[in-house]
Order: structure tokens, then C-alpha cells, then sequence
């Protein structure tokens, strides 16, 4: 069978040759004496198998999804970093403003809090001179207000030397405390010393409650 398929396209090409020598260049035949149907037909299966635009690009486009996925990062936020972790709230004491009684004794404290995050948080809770205030505070990122956070006695030493403040991010509900270290002045009055309030300094990172 393959031997007369042969055998007749050589017989074809011959004949072909001869043709178009006498006749000139038939139309419906090439160079290579094949039928120009044929030539088409192998033209339009190459055509076909090869990769089309829109099947070119949708390969780039899985083999873009699969490098993103082996190597995924977090869009950066207000609220989380590059690589995931939290932005912790930054909160100050920019002033702190006692107000004493003539004799010394008593003692009224102000502080001015600073939210320097860039999100806004609540003031859920301050802690100092074993007193708890609960001032409910809203501070919209890079908003200040003072709030007053004892009253009583004036301390007579330095026995109390830290200040916790509560902290709510309202965008996440996440809560944190910071933790303050209280400066004194030292003032006399009628040979007695008093121990007066003047600076909150953070000590360490807020801790996540």
C-alpha cells in the first residue's frame, strides 16, 4: 500500500513537471507538484495549533497568579504592616497639669493625651495612684485632649512609679496598655514633703490585651 502511494506521487510529480512545461503553472498545483487544496489544508492545521493571543495571554496570567500565590503579601494598612503584623497604637502624655490645694495635701491631676497612631482609638481606662478612671475618650489619629485622671491626696513618697492606660482601636476592636512611668517633684510645705505628679513617660511597647 505504501509503495503504490509512493509510487503514484512520483508518477504525479512527473506528470506535473510536464504539465507545466507545456501548459505553464497550473493554478491548482505548487512548485513541489501538490495539490494546492492540500498545501491549504496543512497551512490552516498549522494555524491551528498555534497559540492564539487571548490563549497567550491567559497562559501569562495563570503563571502570574501562581507566582503570586507561592509568595503572597499583605497589602500594607492603617492597621497591619507588609508583612502582616499589627501597627501598635502610639499614644503620648504630653502634659500633665496637677492642681494643689494651699496646703499641699490634696491633689487634682490632669493629663493631655496625644493620639499619634495612624487610626483612631478609644481611652477605655487609666490606672494611677490606685485609682481607676474609665474616661470613654474618643481620639480621631493625631487628636489631643485632656482628661483628669485623679483626684485625692497628695502622695508623700514615691511609692507608686507606674501608670497604665487601656486602649481600643475602633477600626479592629483590638485592646492594648501602655504602661507609663510617673515623674515626681518633690515640694515642702510646713516641713512636710510632697510627692507631686509632673510627667508620664511610655516605658515599653503597649501590650495586647
Amino acid at each position: 500500500m505504501c509503495n503504490a502511494v509512493y509510487w503514484n506521487r512520483e508518477k504525479e510529480n512527473d506528470m506535473g513537471w510536464l504539465r507545466n512545461f507545456i501548459f505553464g503553472v497550473d493554478p491548482a498545483h505548487d512548485d513541489a507538484g501538490l495539490s494546492k487544496q492540500v498545501r491549504d489544508w496543512e497551512a490552516e492545521k498549522n494555524n491551528d495549533m498555534s497559540p492564539q493571543p487571548d490563549d497567550a495571554a491567559d497562559s501569562e496570567k495563570g503563571q502570574e497568579k501562581e507566582r503570586y500565590d507561592g509568595n503572597q503579601h499583605t497589602e500594607p494598612s492603617a492597621y497591619r504592616t507588609a508583612s502582616g503584623a499589627k501597627v501598635l497604637p502610639t499614644l503620648t502624655v504630653d502634659r500633665v497639669e496637677p492642681h494643689l490645694s494651699n496646703n499641699l495635701a490634696n491633689l487634682e491631676l490632669w493629663i493631655t493625651l496625644h493620639n499619634r497612631s495612624p487610626y483612631d482609638i478609644e481611652i477605655t481606662k487609666v490606672d494611677l495612684l490606685k485609682q481607676s478612671a474609665d474616661p470613654d475618650r474618643f481620639l480621631r489619629a493625631g487628636e489631643s485632649h485632656e482628661i483628669r485622671v485623679y483626684r485625692g491626696q497628695t502622695p508623700r513618697d514615691r511609692a507608686y512609679t507606674k501608670a497604665y492606660i487601656d486602649v481600643k482601636i475602633t477600626g479592629t476592636g483590638d485592646y492594648f496598655r501602655q504602661e507609663y512611668m510617673i515623674n515626681y517633684d518633690l515640694k515642702t510645705s510646713g516641713g512636710a514633703n510632697w510627692y507631686v505628679p509632673d510627667a508620664l513617660r511610655k516605658s515599653l511597647p503597649p501590650r495586647d490585651i
